[in-house]
């Protein structure tokens, strides 16, 4: 069997890329809670590692859609959640977090 990693086109930075996109924000309250199977993957959640980053506080929610038309690693799509706020560590602020993010291309992940 071949090994699937010696196709991977490598791509060093910076990138030039050409997208489109769209994007879709929405307020999530912070009494209705953060939905852990939407948010995290489940070894993610269940490893209780994503709590030390920082606490969930709500407000701007955004899901992005991307269309990239031009990359090192040729075209692919994105889609990106973010959940709204959270404590950033080390009391610097509150910050928006990108906590799942897909590609439908598997050298975009490599690079």
């Amino acid at each position: 069997m071949a090994d699937p990693s010696s196709s991977i086109q490598i791509a060093p930075p910076p990138w030039t890329c050409h997208y489109s996109g769209y994007v879709g924000s929405f307020y999530v309250s912070p009494k209705s809670g953060l939905p852990q199977d939407l948010a995290y993957d489940p070894l993610e959640a269940s490893s209780g590692r994503f709590t030390e980053a920082g606490v969930w506080k709500g407000g701007l929610a955004m899901i992005q859609l991307l269309r990239y038309t031009s990359t090192p690693v040729g075209p692919y799509d994105e889609m990106i959640f973010l959940p709204g706020n959270f404590d950033a560590p080390r009391g610097q602020g509150v910050h928006t977090r990108i906590t799942r993010i897909y590609v439908s291309q598997r050298d975009t992940t490599y690079n």
